[in-house]
């Protein structure tokens, strides 16, 4: 099986249109569906996307409010260069 790299768990983020956020109350990472456009995204279930999540937290290094805004600003700038972030 091949490693998987950041890049690899950014473009998942992209397909899917989810954004990481900090949930300052409890000082951790989240995610969000992005504001897309409708049907511009590919779907993905509830259920897929917290079985990912540890991964792409750990692929990514989300540690802090700081990394999850450099990679949310990274998807977002992702999403607005294919024309699917509602801007």
């Amino acid at each position: 099986m091949a490693t998987l790299t950041r890049q690899d768990a950014l473009n998942w983020l992209v397909k899917y249109g989810i954004i990481p956020y900090w949930d300052s109350i409890d000082n951790k990472v989240l995610f969000r569906k992005a504001e897309v456009k409708k049907g511009s995204v590919e779907s993905v279930s509830r259920d897929t996307e917290e079985e990912v999540w540890p991964g792409l937290i750990k692929l990514l290094a989300l540690k802090t409010e700081a990394d999850c805004l450099l990679v949310r600003r990274s998807v977002e700038q992702a999403l607005k260069g294919q024309g699917k972030l509602i801007t």
